[in-house]
């Protein structure tokens, strides 16, 4: 498992604050890169759910400083371990496998809160090297995944005329999934 969650509860309004600025920074540099951005949201309800959820997870990469016997066997035995902390150079060569190791891990945790009626959002558009990432003393990896949960305040949608939610809808089924075959 080559990385780590860090939770971020109740008591820690000003850890959430952080990573929602990290977050929020993105949003405008993605905004600028539209000249006719007067359509942008003045608050993405989606990154503001960093500061009113109950928890806030927050995925990094994580480097194995201790193996377990069996991958001490296997290293001796000629296999590479990309996360092991003599390779943490190249943990960023690893990202493909650990993002997918992470979003099963987020899904079975959005399952597990769907279930018992809390609310989950999903964040990746951030950037992993921002300056804000430094002020948490927790995160000493690359984050990759920003998680909320609680009970929204203020959904995605709220705040639409029902002309707009009518043109806010998901592409057709044949759209995303292909059949070859």
């Amino acid at each position: 498992m080559p990385y780590r969650v860090h939770v971020i509860g109740p008591d820690n309004p000003e850890y959430k604050k952080i990573v929602y600025q990290t977050a929020e920074s993105q949003e405008f540099i993605s905004n600028e890169r539209n000249p006719e951005n007067e359509n942008a949201w003045q608050v993405n309800a989606c990154k503001a759910s960093i500061l009113g959820a109950e928890y806030v997870l927050v995925y990094t990469l994580r480097v194995e400083d201790s193996p377990s016997q069996w991958q001490i066997h296997l290293h001796k035995g000629g296999c590479y371990m990309d996360a092991w902390e003599i390779y943490k150079d190249n943990i960023e060569d690893y990202r493909p496998t650990t993002d997918v190791e992470i979003g099963l891990f987020a899904r079975a945790v959005n399952i597990l809160c769907l279930e018992n009626g809390i609310d989950t959002n999903y964040i990746s558009s951030f950037d992993g090297n921002s300056k804000y990432w430094k002020e948490l003393p927790f995160i000493d990896m690359t984050p990759v995944l920003i998680m909320p949960l609680g009970i929204a305040d203020l959904y995605r949608r709220d705040g639409m005329s029902d002309k707009h939610k009518s043109w806010d809808v998901k592409p057709d089924f044949e759209k995303v999934v292909n059949f070859h075959g």
